[in-house]
């Protein structure tokens, strides 16, 4: 088995701040305050308060602090397979968007 070497920053947002993580498997938790996130592949947002934790699972990721925050924010750097399978979700995902938008079919009746 690989070891890998996880790192742990204590990061103050405030309101309405923005924190952009780039992949990279680890955990999210929340020290004071509440925020709010999205990954990249997954089919719902999260709301974590004060003392709640979140896995991330390699993805692109945005953070919003829905007030002054603290985050803790543990990751290990995202492996080459991981960055291209979130890459690859992504693309699918986008493909079947356009593919719906494009179909033609019968004309729906009124």
């Amino acid at each position: 088995m690989r070891n890998t070497i996880r790192t742990a920053t204590t990061i103050a947002l405030d309101r309405a701040q923005l924190l952009i993580l780039d992949g990279g498997r680890g955990r999210v938790r929340v020290l004071d305050g509440a925020a709010w996130l999205t990954e990249n592949g997954e089919p719902e947002d999260t709301v974590l308060g004060a003392g709640e934790a979140h896995e991330l699972h390699g993805m692109h990721t945005v953070i919003e602090a829905l007030g002054r925050s603290r985050l803790q924010i543990e990751v290990a750097p995202a492996s080459p397979a991981s960055r291209l399978g979130g890459w690859l979700r992504a693309l699918r995902r986008d493909a079947q968007t356009i593919v719906a938008h494009l179909q033609m079919g019968p004309a729906p009746s009124l």
